[in-house]
């Protein structure tokens, strides 16, 4: 009997260890949800209770967005009391998902709707008041199984496309809205009116084309549409971000949405919606000119569009070639070109030029090359030790002397093997320090190093 039962130990060992999977526990008991605590339990209970008719319930999460849970709270009515939805699958009914609305009423959790969804996967979950009534609405984006940021398909709508779900709740009930299919999304209230308005992109990629739809969807205080302009931009194959900013042209407040978005595999541009904001007049000021052969805005680096000197206007960032500089590749000796990012803003239909310098995504920094040294002074950077050396320039452009490195270090590296360098500055993650290497300049190089190094926000 032991020989038996080490032998079946044995095999289960054995079976754990292949690539296969073995499911020893049902399916249904693993998609069902732990048991909640305090009031959450209370809900879980409600929710068992509502599907009590349902053989083998499966809980649904949403796969993107803020919201990633099978049960979402949020106040939807802002009086303090919070409502849920609950997201799940009937395995006997064709595998949509459902969700399930609850409301706290008299100190117990009650279904008040039921939401049929769209497709197999809930993508994500928004709240938005999109008729300015103070009470928001539930948009839920539905996808399926198979999910992709980006859109690989020769035709939008064969899996990789999202249905957005826009439902209003009254208590009561929820009722469907609108329905609409995108690649992305984007929620803001745009003029300040006090409602959000949605603003859907679509890529649409077929006969080696692209093409890139914004739609900006206005409602009323009633939910009927306002307004839903359409737009046709520069064809991307993915978005890849989206910010906004508010200026003043001509004395008429704008918001201004900025879109970076890929058009080839090593090309990265920026489009604006410019939005004014009293008449709503909508407008692409960058459009014509991205339709060049040479975009204003094109780069080959994956840098988006920021405030990044925090003065409440966006910079577009470009890529620039650093005179002198170069670039040690990983592993290798050969020298490639060392790219500066360029930051503009984009000011009466031309991009003027806030400062340069050169980004360091991977160790969080930045240092800015101020425009009266780049005839006098260049930087290497190593890939293999990952140190950036500053460079004397002598006047036939070459490289003279060395006169300071930087470099990123890991706080207990820091304390192992920093060995001369100084620190200056560190973050929750990297302690940077500096060496100076040529100390006959008579050179102040720690203050021109600690004005021109920035730490970049960590996201």
């Amino acid at each position: 009997m032991r020989k038996f039962i080490a032998i079946f130990l044995l095999i289960i060992i054995c079976l754990s260890l292949t690539s296969c999977d073995y499911n020893i526990t049902s399916i249904e008991s693993l998609m069902r949800p732990p048991k909640l605590s305090g009031e959450s339990s209370l809900l879980q209970k409600a929710f068992e209770e509502s599907v009590a008719d349902i053989n083998g319930v499966i809980m649904k999460t949403p796969v993107s967005g803020q919201y990633r849970s099978s049960y979402l709270y949020f106040d939807l009515e802002k009086d303090g009391e919070q409502e849920a939805i609950v997201f799940y699958s009937n395995p006997m009914d064709d595998s949509m998902v459902c969700a399930n609305v609850f409301k706290h009423v008299n100190g117990e959790w009650k279904n008040i709707s039921k939401i049929k969804g769209k497709n197999e996967e809930v993508y994500e979950v928004n709240f938005a008041d999109i008729n300015g009534d103070n009470i928001s609405e539930i948009l839920i984006s539905w996808t399926g199984a198979v999910v992709s940021d980006k859109v690989n398909s020769s035709d939008f709508g064969t899996g990789n496309e999202r249905l957005l779900s826009v439902y209003s709740c009254d208590g009561i009930t929820t009722t469907l809205l609108k329905t609409e299919t995108y690649s992305n999304l984007f929620l803001k209230d745009l003029n300040n009116d006090g409602s959000d308005e949605i603003v859907i992109f679509k890529i649409v990629l077929a006969d080696n084309e692209k093409q890139t739809i914004s739609r900006i969807i206005v409602f009323n205080n009633d939910f009927s549409i306002k307004s839903d302009e359409k737009l046709s931009m520069t064809g991307m194959l993915e978005i890849n971000n989206i910010t906004t900013d508010n200026i003043e042209i001509n004395e008429k407040k704008h918001t201004r949405i900025f879109v970076d978005g890929a058009i080839s595999e090593v090309g990265v541009i920026t489009e604006i919606i410019d939005i004014e904001n009293e008449s709503f007049d909508v407008s692409l000021p960058l459009y014509e000119t991205n339709q060049s052969q040479e975009p204003l805005t094109l780069r080959a680096s994956r840098t988006y569009c920021n405030d990044v000197d925090n003065d409440g206007v966006i910079e577009i960032p470009t890529d620039e070639v650093l005179p002198f500089g170069y670039r040690i590749t990983e592993n290798s000796n050969q020298q490639n070109e060392l790219y500066m990012t360029v930051w503009s803003e984009y000011v009466d239909s031309i991009l003027s030029v806030d400062f340069k310098c050169l980004m360091n995504s991977s160790f969080n920094y930045m240092f800015v090359f101020p425009d009266d040294i780049l005839s006098t002074m260049s930087a290497v950077y190593n890939d293999n030790n990952c140190t950036l050396t500053f460079y004397s320039v002598d006047s036939d452009g070459q490289l003279e002397k060395e006169l300071f490195s930087i470099k990123a270090f890991y706080e207990q590296d820091w304390e192992d093997n920093h060995n001369q360098y100084v620190k200056f500055a560190e973050n929750s993650t990297y302690v940077y320090g500096y060496l100076i290497l040529n100390e006959d300049d008579n050179e102040n190089y720690e203050d021109f190093i600690l004005e021109n190094f920035q730490i970049m926000n960590q996201e």
